[in-house]
């Protein structure tokens, strides 16, 4: 079971990144793969922090969305990066936390 750390902290990881979905669909309505990428990174890399077994991958895949979407925000967008970024930046913090905590646990066992 999960304690309530955990769960706050894995709905804080899914409102960051469902809050990219929505901004996608208000400023880039016509990408439309777009909206599969976000979603994937909102529901199933949430859900693999969830699992023990799959939160290593989770990690990796979270900061790897967040590297490149803060990259190609960067590179591409004039207007409106600094909050993407922001949210990027929090999302992938947010996964190192979930993942640092479970490591501590296991130390102290």
């Amino acid at each position: 079971m999960c304690d309530k750390r955990k769960l706050a902290l894995l709905l804080a990881l899914f409102s960051l990144a469902m809050s990219g979905v929505l901004l996608h669909l208000k400023i880039h309505p016509t990408i439309t793969w777009l909206l599969p990428l976000a979603l994937f990174d909102a529901i199933i890399i949430t859900l693999m922090f969830y699992f023990e077994k799959t939160k290593i991958y989770g990690f990796w895949l979270n900061t790897l969305f967040g590297l490149v979407g803060i990259i190609f925000h960067l590179q591409t967008s004039v207007t409106g990066t600094m909050s993407d970024n922001a949210i990027m930046l929090a999302d992938v913090l947010i996964g190192y936390v979930l993942l640092t905590t479970e490591f501590e646990k296991r130390k102290k066992k």
